[in-house]
């Protein structure tokens, strides 16, 4: 979380504050979930002693995939784009042995996990292109 807040956090808060021309001790609010790591008094402790212009807000339990920003806008893009893949994947394969004359109840699909892993880097990047498509998401 320290370093999160050191290459992230602070960096993007003194980028806003100089593109908008903003007080140098201008507040910054950041959402947390309710993981117990995000609520621990070592971690909330050290944040407030460490930036006094931090506000955080907790999502309530339950709620992230509602108010989340990465959950609703990104990751769920993300998501869904690998689940594309994956399907487009899985339907070529079942095309494929139809097409060879292998009869629809004979079909079969690999479970093992080298193949399965190989084409997950195809979904990751597949899913990262599409999200690379969408102006409103840079």
């Amino acid at each position: 979380m320290k370093e999160y807040f050191e290459k992230i956090v602070v960096p993007h808060r003194e980028r806003m504050i100089i593109k908008h021309d903003l007080d140098a001790d201008a507040k910054c609010i950041v959402l947390f979930d309710c993981w117990s790591v995000h609520k621990s008094e070592a971690l909330l402790s050290w944040l407030f002693l460490t930036y006094s212009w931090l506000i955080i807000i907790f999502v309530p339990a339950g709620c992230t995939g509602l108010f989340q920003p990465l959950d609703v806008g990104i990751n769920r893009v993300f998501k869904h784009g690998i689940r594309m893949a994956a399907n487009s994947y899985f339907t070529e394969l079942v095309t494929k042995q139809i097409r060879a004359g292998i009869p629809p109840e004979s079909v079969q699909l690999s479970t093992s996990i080298g193949p399965l892993r190989d084409a997950t880097v195809g979904w990751i990047e597949s899913a990262f292109t599409m999200l690379e498509e969408r102006p409103e998401l840079r």
